[in-house]
């Protein structure tokens, strides 16, 4: 029987409510990509705040990464490459190289997961490719019809997902067949995600001073929200959907939130709700953990990153 992430999240929240996450982890690495390098510590050293870093690589120029069983995926201005994850542990991460595809340059670009793709969108061209997980050819997406300030992801089906000043909304990869609702804001998109549980889509809007959240579900139902909070950014788990930026705020599976914002005079780069429980945030020049299942939410960790500014985070599940 599979459980919904919104059952899921209530029994979970409703056994921990008191102690927070006892689980015993699972063994996991956390990718940080900065400019420059990516650094990999040990997942368990964060919650026991002793941070350990096992392994650090040089990375010039990285624009962002995502992972994928058995694959960490790395974007640079003029290429994306793939690494086999087969071998890393908690001890130990060669640096063992799977595929390379070469792109025009793509010095905005950004990295998007699907089921069985990887999304690459390059918004400065604009232009957006998809590569098969397993590897293979990159394929060019149309994107005709939407503009360079769009935001991009792979929806229901790894169909196109874009979020517009002026729609939300679902496509295939040619363009046709496209499924979308119009949305009334003013504020420009931030971000886009895709729940894989409920077959809908989020969408952050932002602006100076405040930003707008849109769901658009599988029957193309479109409901939003605002905050009063710039947040430029989207975390999604099984446990939490998370908005950040300037501060963050915890929501459940419908977009409700959780208790009070958090921390907003923290620009926050970026965020991963982990299969673990806990939320990872990465400011400039740190690092926090907080624990999702206690309540009140409970930040475990700050543990400072000296000289290193993340933009990225991916959890790696390693034997």
């Amino acid at each position: 029987m599979r459980w919904s992430r919104s059952l899921g999240l209530g029994l979970v929240l409703l056994l921990a409510a008191c102690t927070g996450t006892q689980e015993p982890q699972v063994p996991a690495l956390l990718a940080l990509g900065g400019g420059a390098e990516v650094r990999f510590i040990k997942a368990s050293s964060l919650q026991q705040r002793n941070p350990e870093v096992v392994a650090t690589w040089e990375t010039p120029g990285l624009l962002d990464l995502a992972y994928a069983p058995g694959r960490l995926f790395l974007l640079f201005s003029d290429r994306v490459e793939a690494y086999d994850t087969g071998g890393f542990s908690e001890a130990s991460v060669p640096q063992s190289l799977a595929a390379t595809q070469a792109l025009p340059s793509c010095t905005k670009g950004y990295l998007r997961l699907g089921e069985n793709r990887l999304l690459i969108a390059c918004p400065d061209l604009p232009e957006a490719y998809t590569w098969p997980l397993t590897g293979g050819e990159l394929a060019r997406v149309n994107l005709t019809g939407l503009g360079p300030s769009a935001r991009l992801a792979l929806g229901p089906g790894d169909r196109l997902a874009y979020a517009t000043p002026s729609a939300l909304g679902h496509r295939n990869l040619d363009g046709s067949d496209p499924k979308e609702k119009g949305v009334s804001t003013a504020l420009p998109p931030k971000d886009l995600v895709h729940d894989r549980d409920s077959g809908g889509l989020w969408a952050l809007y932002g602006g100076t001073f405040e930003s707008r959240l849109f769901r658009l579900d599988r029957d193309l139902n479109l409901s939003d929200q605002g905050f009063q909070n710039p947040y430029t950014a989207l975390a999604l788990g099984r446990s939490a959907l998370v908005a950040l930026g300037r501060g963050f705020q915890v929501m459940n599976a419908q977009g409700n939130p959780i208790g009070e914002p958090q921390s907003p005079a923290i620009p926050y780069q970026a965020g991963l709700v982990a299969p673990d429980g806990y939320l990872y945030l990465a400011q400039e020049g740190a690092l926090e953990t907080w624990d999702l299942l206690s309540t009140p939410l409970l930040r475990t960790s700050t543990v400072p990153l000296t000289g290193f500014s993340p933009k990225a985070v991916a959890f790696i599940p390693v034997q």
